[in-house]
């Protein structure tokens, strides 16, 4: 018997996780921005993407507190608010 051409693409979308966690903006302390909800998702290092009126906002994960994440963005955090 021979293996369907979509085997390998099966075997890929087997991995894919399609879920994606949220978490809300609950303060801004200078550069920092601090979000509630992600720390049992996310690690130091990684990156987070920030939704706000139209544009991403990235930034790093520098601190994890309780349920909060120290989030500091590649830009300025100029209308990010709780």
């Amino acid at each position: 018997m021979h293996d369907s051409p979509f085997a390998g693409l099966s075997a890929l979308m087997s991995r894919i996780d399609p879920v994606s966690a949220v978490g809300r903006v609950t303060g801004v302390e200078g550069t920092v921005i601090w979000v509630g909800g992600l720390a049992h998702e996310a690690s130091i290092g990684d990156w987070l993407a920030l939704y706000l009126d139209g544009r991403t906002l990235m930034g790093e994960v520098l601190r994890l507190r309780d349920d909060q994440i120290a989030m500091l963005p590649d830009e300025e955090p100029d209308g990010v608010s709780q």
